[in-house]
């Protein structure tokens, strides 16, 4: 068994520190209930630097941990500014200056027991997450050895180097040639202000980052159903349940993995508490807070956006029908913090509105409606079994579902998210395109969201079981009134056994699940890693490497931050999309004793080497055309050659000998 190790615990810290400590200083500057401001401070954190970081690179500064400090700061002199503007417009019109305070709500009102028992609940749900996590990892330092993994730590490197923290300065990774660029860079920016800050690696900063991906969303949807109305019981059980699901967030480490998309999944229950505390009690100070949290998803995930967005459709709905005379005020207020989200947000406004019609995935059918919908609310997606003492929670959830009336919406949501994965999952077409294009047409987003909306249902299963124990305890007893206390023993009884029947809330079988990403070694075996660290004592500054974009070279600037031609895989039916000097060099490099123009790529970009790994990123991969048969070269030398990883310098010829340096010259130039 593996276990984190002190290190691994003071970096978790650290990101707990760089996640939370922002976002609450400027919610409790907005005087927001102290539950709805824990909950939203990563939101908020989050917003705070989708605002002002791409400012922060407008005007030429370099961004570092120090910035975080500064953009709190700003976050908090805006927010005493418009509570200050509030109270002098109140004071004009003689109503009292708290009249615009934010109320925790009776729902938010406990015994101190009870605040208690919600904290323990959501630190369980964290250690559940985080031992999953660490056992499927091995370590911190350990590299996920999946596709997505790829982008986002060089993506994390390429901020934490040169500061650059603007939205479109990630072409530089692979997209150099593009002549527009845009790609979300929130999470990334956060990840490279931890690993500046603790110096640690970047396998290791966005491994401890995934660790509290559970605790975060069991905050969120504890402090949500609370808003509800909800009792002590579904609030402590909610982020138990969420923490076993393996649709969320494990499977997104597998799959992918999605970091910044199961980030922004997270950080929505936060995003519908505080929309609940403004259309309840209408701050101004929360006007700023919720559209700040907006841009925030904006800036981490479109794709959590539009979830956000849909729920919260599900939530007005709901709201407007059992109170139609709310729906002009609440327009005005959501018209309001639209507005306001727009114009603090422009710029991952238009990037989410490219994102949507440019970056609509195509992924194959892989089952028919009905064995699909099956997997799913079975929670089997791609296992040899269900996650059946989940699924008995959510039926006994469902037997008692009329006391869970205040948060029919959430379900509702989850239902909505339950079609979408089967059109995604079971059908192909325009229109399913279009439905499912925010979450790029794959069935694993979709099914991560109604895990969320899962973990509601199930919890109230354990709050259904706890109130069938205690019936059953009082007739035992004879007593007309259970023994004080027995309701939440009968919870703590029924989480307990949960956690015995599930074999420790599914924690091994989760980890085994995501362990998938890390055993394998087709992106960085410990060869090529090895190969990396000499090239590492080779190459000049300011020297690029030639690489495959095919076999997982690119890892080599997040480890080693030795900067490749590719930062990033690219699928061989995307080279025709890439720019004419990259595809030139992925064609021809091989021709360079004979082609000036390949010869003049190289001084362009300083080539200075070639880095061959020893497999590939996908097993259908083989090796590019252009640096194929590089023996045959003689403007190459191999300097390095150890269990099928090479290393060749490149020394430009005096002049062209006119002559094909190999066969492939003739067949790929």
């Amino acid at each position: 068994m593996t276990t984190p190790g002190t290190y691994g615990v003071m970096l978790v810290l650290a990101n707990v520190l760089m996640l939370f400590g922002p976002g609450a200083i400027v919610c409790v500057a907005a005087r927001l209930p102290w539950w709805s401001a824990l909950a939203a401070a990563p939101l908020v954190t989050y917003g705070l630097i989708a605002i002002l970081a791409p400012v922060v690179s407008g005007f030429g500064w370099a961004w570092s941990p120090v910035w975080l400090g500064v953009v709190t700061l700003v976050g908090v002199l805006v927010v005493l500014a418009v509570r200050l503007a509030a109270s002098l417009l109140d004071a004009r019109r003689g109503e009292p200056a708290s009249a615009h305070a934010p109320s925790p709500g009776a729902a938010l009102r406990s015994r101190w027991r009870g605040d208690l028992a919600i904290a323990g609940s959501v630190g369980g749900a964290t250690l559940i997450g985080a031992l999953a996590g660490v056992r499927a990892m091995g370590g911190p330092h350990r590299v996920n050895q999946h596709w997505d993994w790829i982008f986002h730590a060089n993506a994390v490197r390429f901020i934490s180097e040169t500061g650059d923290a603007d939205p479109s300065a990630l072409a530089a990774l692979n997209d150099y040639e593009a002549a527009s660029f845009f790609y979300p860079n929130t999470y990334h920016v956060l990840a490279a202000s931890v690993g500046q800050l603790t110096e640690a690696t970047v396998p290791e900063t966005l491994n401890s980052q995934f660790l509290l991906l559970a605790g975060v969303t069991g905050l969120g949807l504890a402090v949500l159903v609370r808003r509800y109305g909800a009792g002590i019981g579904l609030a402590v059980s909610v982020p138990i349940t969420l923490a076993a699901i393996s649709a969320f967030p494990y499977d997104l480490l597998d799959w992918g993995p999605l970091l910044p998309y199961a980030t922004g999944l997270a950080l929505v229950p936060a995003f519908l508490v505080v929309l609940t505390d403004l259309i309840r009690d209408r701050s101004p100070a929360v006007f700023l807070i919720v559209a700040c949290g907006a841009v925030g998803l904006l800036g981490v995930h479109p794709g959590a956006a539009f979830t956000a967005l849909v729920f919260a459709a599900a939530m007005f709905a709901y709201r407007w029908r059992r109170q139609p005379g709310l729906i002009k005020a609440d327009a005005l207020v959501l018209g309001l913090v639209g507005v306001l989200a727009v114009a603090l947000g422009s710029r991952y406004v238009l990037g989410a509105l490219t994102a949507r019609t440019s970056a609509i995935g195509d992924w194959p059918v892989v089952g028919t409606p009905g064995a699909m919908l099956g997997q799913l609310l079975t929670l089997n997606i791609g296992k040899e079994y269900p996650q059946y003492w989940l699924v008995l929670l959510m039926i006994l959830g469902l037997i008692g579902l009329r006391q869970l009336r205040e948060l029919y919406w959430v379900l509702a949501a989850g239902v909505v998210f339950c079609v979408l994965f089967v059109m995604a999952a079971s059908y192909e077409g325009t229109v399913v395109g279009v439905l499912t294009g925010p979450w790029w047409n794959d069935r694993w987003r979709l099914a991560a969201v109604v895990g969320v909306a899962m973990a509601v249902l199930a919890a109230h299963g354990v709050v259904t079981a706890a109130e069938l124990l205690t019936v059953g305890f009082r007739r035992i007893a004879r007593r007309s009134e259970a023994p004080r206390h027995s309701f939440a023993v009968a919870v703590l009884a029924v989480l307990l056994l949960f956690g015995l029947v599930s074999q420790g809330f599914y924690i091994d079988a989760n980890a085994e699940r995501m362990s998938v990403a890390y055993v394998q070694t087709r992106t960085v075996s410990a060869a090529e890693d090895e190969a990396m660290q000499v090239l590492a004592e080779m190459v000049q500054p300011g020297e690029r490497v030639m690489n495959d974009p095919l076999d997982g070279s690119a890892m080599m600037y997040a480890l080693y931050n030795i900067t490749p031609m590719f930062g990033h895989v690219v699928a061989p039916e995307s080279i025709p999309d890439m720019g004419p000097d990259q595809q030139q060099l992925l064609g021809s490099f091989n021709c360079l004793d004979s082609d000036p123009e390949i010869q003049e790529l190289v001084r362009r970009y300083d080539i200075g080497y070639v880095f061959l790994g020893n497999d590939f990123v996908q097993a259908r991969f083989e090796r590019v055309n252009g640096l194929r048969d590089l023996m045959a070269v003689d403007s190459v030398t191999r300097v390095y050659d150890e269990d099928g990883v090479s290393i060749y310098t490149v020394e430009l010829p005096a002049t062209s000998s006119g002559r094909p340096g190999n066969d492939s010259c003739s067949s790929s130039g």
